[in-house]
């Protein structure tokens, strides 16, 4: 064995163990798995990802539900949410953070189709969570 064989391979060690250590930031992460819950039409998968203003209007939407129909069943939260308007066939092409602080961050999702949606994420609890536009 010579030496360019030796320093090649040590080279393409280095090269994978520095492209393994690339991580893409959490809100990123997070915007991804949120479109493809959004895209499979998930509502129950949506719910965690949720910011907690959303999650705390669709309980209290639920408990409403239940009490209307006399408590017969409880109305799961994940029933008052409704996806609509999302094209099954959405893909990410590109995911990219546009900005972030330690609480808030933007992320900007690229289409196969040439779509742009644009996602704003809190930080609650340590975790990311994407902040819905709630109605009145």
């Amino acid at each position: 064995m010579n030496v360019r064989h030796v320093v090649r391979g040590a080279a393409l060690v280095v090269l994978l163990a520095v492209a393994g250590c690339h991580r893409e930031p959490e809100p990123v992460t997070v915007a991804k798995a949120f479109a493809t819950a959004m895209q499979q039409r998930d509502a129950k998968a949506l719910l965690p990802f949720l910011d907690a203003r959303a999650r705390k209007r669709l309980e209290e939407a639920a408990e409403r539900a239940t009490d209307q129909i006399g408590g017969r069943r409880q109305v799961g939260t994940y029933e008052m949410l409704q996806v609509v308007d999302v094209d099954p066939r959405f893909q990410v092409a590109r995911a990219t953070l546009v900005d972030s602080s330690e609480t808030t961050a933007t992320v900007r999702l690229d289409g196969v189709d040439g779509s742009e949606h644009v996602l704003t994420l809190l930080r609650e609890d340590g975790e990311w969570h994407v902040r819905l536009p709630i109605p009145p």
